[in-house]
């Protein structure tokens, strides 16, 4: 503790300095130093003032780096700088330790400027530092977060050439917030600035953004040249291209993707032949659909929404012997059952979201009022006694859902009915696809999880580790939540970190998270 929380020791260092008159420099640098090291920092600073008053040179750095550790080590950021500021003036630079716990301290009151200037001073001090110790990545995350860009590209860059290696959740950090800019001509300099290409998790979010932004086209042109720089693409990669190809109507584009994931030796991922089987329905080519379903069949399992896309697509073209098979083959496999009072059509329709009476395929037996408007494979007239406009909507619908996986609204809704576990899988399986966890979405799963205390806090650590960028936008709720659940797990450092940023936002945090907070600490 510093002087100002030791009022007692005041006299002593007081006495101290008045007897000091007779000392040689060295001396009042060791008792500067010793001042300091026993967390008088008042009382050191003022021993150097009378010391430099008297006009005797004295080399100062440090008692002054001992200061400024210990000051940003109780959380005294403003008497941390102005020292810092004091020795910069004096052409000091701080020792090692001490940019450390400028840097640590910079990163939790989320001053990312001042986390980049200290960086910087560090590097151009040529100081050698333990990457494992000075988190830089933190520092580049946190520039991202202000969206400062350019300064944290320039950070890594100088970073890497004094021997840091940028983690790939720090590249990822990067891509999102290029991303976000849509500056993908940037990014892609950056990565050839490293001479590295980027993961699979900082590749696809690429790819996706580009085919969202600017399509699959210009998307495909930037994975080549990703590629060149050592990105290997895997099937979802591939994935991805598919999809959109699909959503934008080129069946043909997707079909060429999915002959490359096969040439590669790649197994295609099932979103994908969901989005080329709506394709093909889409496009009226109804007649390929069972080939492709075949093929399904031999490659990899397949879940009973999958066959939802063959019963939508069917009943779009009007061919309800095709459905009834689809339903016939959906029982031979027992994903299905039919009740006593349930046909083949009557089921397919409720799969499709359809109440009983919605929709019924009847038979025209009227001679002078046809109302024939198709025909089964026996050559009898059928038509829909339905809303029709309603009917192929939901169906047009369900076969546009089909073309890209909506990760956001599968997890919710397991997460509404308490199914983390998968829950969190899909959050897995949604940053491979390149995808961005909305903050509705990701403040369910934490609170399920804080609740439910589901299953321990490695699945809190590796949600957020998954959506750093996410964090600091959370409500006041889910934090003051995530603030009890990281304490009562003994996590009290995170939790700490966590109500420093409450504080800093001005959020509302409760007095239960306060006492909770406090009682983790009474237990150490």
């Amino acid at each position: 503790m510093c002087s100002e929380y030791c009022p007692t020791f005041r006299p002593i260092s007081k006495r101290l300095r008045l007897e000091s008159k007779r000392w040689s420099p060295r001396a009042y640098e060791l008792m500067g130093s010793m001042l300091s090291r026993a967390g008088l920092l008042r009382e050191a600073e003022l021993l150097l003032r009378d010391v430099e008053s008297q006009g005797i040179p004295l080399d100062g750095r440090e008692i002054f780096s001992d200061s400024i550790e210990r000051y940003a080590g109780v959380g005294d950021f403003e008497r941390s700088l102005c020292l810092r500021d004091k020795m910069s003036s004096r052409g000091w630079a701080p020792s090692r330790s001490c940019f450390y716990a400028l840097i640590e301290l910079s990163i939790r009151r989320k001053k990312s400027r001042l986390a980049l200037r200290v960086s910087l001073d560090m590097i151009e001090s040529g100081i050698s530092f333990n990457a494992q110790k000075v988190d830089f990545g933190a520092v580049v995350k946190l520039l991202c977060e202000e969206g400062e860009i350019q300064e944290a590209r320039n950070l890594v860059k100088k970073a890497t050439g004094c021997g840091y290696e940028p983690c790939s959740s720090v590249l990822y950090e990067i891509v999102c917030a290029y991303c976000e800019k849509k500056d993908f001509e940037d990014l892609l300099s950056f990565f050839v600035e490293l001479n590295r290409g980027p993961d699979l998790q900082a590749g696809n979010r690429m790819i996706n953004a580009l085919c969202l932004n600017s399509g699959s086209e210009r998307a495909n042109l930037f994975r080549r040249k990703l590629e060149k720089l050592g990105f290997k693409p895997d099937e979802i990669a591939f994935g991805i291209l598919i999809d959109w190809c699909c959503r934008e109507g080129n069946l043909k584009g997707a079909l060429v993707y999915l002959a490359e994931v096969l040439g590669r030796g790649l197994k295609p991922d099932i979103c994908s032949y969901n989005a080329i089987i709506s394709a093909v329905f889409k496009d009226g080519m109804w007649e390929h659909a069972r080939d492709i379903l075949d093929e399904m069949i031999e490659e990899c399992a397949t879940p009973k929404d999958f066959y939802k896309i063959f019963l939508a697509g069917y009943c779009k073209g009007r061919k309800f012997d095709e459905v009834r098979t689809v339903v016939d083959r959906m029982m031979k496999l027992h994903l299905i059952q039919l009740s006593s009072t349930e046909g083949p059509l009557s089921k397919a329709f409720t799969m499709l979201g359809f109440g009983p009476l919605d929709v019924k395929l009847k038979r025209d037996s009227d001679a002078k009022f046809s109302r024939t408007e198709f025909y089964d494979s026996l050559g009898n007239g059928l038509h829909l006694e339905a809303d029709i406009d309603e009917f192929d909507k939901r169906i047009n619908g369900i076969l546009d859902d089909s073309f890209l996986p909506d990760f956001n609204s599968l997890i919710m809704k397991q997460c509404r009915h308490g199914n983390l576990k998968y829950a969190l899988r899909l959050v897995g399986e949604m940053v491979h696809w390149g995808q961005k966890l909305s903050l509705s979405v990701l403040s369910a799963i934490i609170k399920g999880i804080c609740i439910t205390s589901y299953p321990s806090v490695k699945c809190i650590d590796y949600l957020l580790e998954k959506m750093p960028r996410s964090n600091s936008q959370l409500d006041a709720e889910t934090l003051n939540l995530l603030v009890q659940f990281y304490s009562k797990s003994g996590r009290r450092q995170k939790a700490r970190i966590l109500l420093d940023g409450m504080q800093e936002q001005g959020l509302a945090i409760e007095n239960k998270t306060y006492n909770i907070f406090m009682t983790s600490l009474s237990e150490q």
